[in-house]
C-alpha cells in the first residue's frame, strides 16, 4: 500500500508546546471583536431555534436560503480579494 503524500511540517518559530503553532496562539487571546461576533452568533442561533426549530429542519434551512434567519444578520469581516 502506498504511503500518504500528505505530511505535517511545523517550523520551530510557529510551534508552541503542543506543536499547534500560531492558530492556537491566535485563538487563545480573542480580541474584543472576536468576542462580540461570538456573542452575536450565539444570540442569533438561539433566536433561530425559537423561530425555526431544529437546525436540521426544513424551516431552518429555508430561512437561511431566503435570508430571513437571524444568522443572516451577522456582519463579519469581508474576505480578502
Amino acid at each position: 500500500m502506498p504511503s500518504s503524500s500528505v505530511t505535517r511540517t511545523v517550523s520551530d518559530a510557529s510551534a508552541n508546546a503542543d506543536g499547534l503553532g500560531a492558530p492556537l496562539d491566535y485563538f487563545a487571546s480573542p480580541t474584543p471583536e472576536m468576542l462580540a461576533i461570538e456573542s452575536a452568533i450565539g444570540a442569533a442561533y438561539e433566536e433561530g431555534r425559537l423561530l425555526f426549530g431544529d437546525e436540521d429542519g426544513d424551516a431552518w434551512l429555508a430561512a437561511l436560503e431566503n435570508g430571513t434567519h437571524p444568522l443572516c444578520r451577522i456582519k463579519t469581516a469581508a474576505a480578502p480579494s
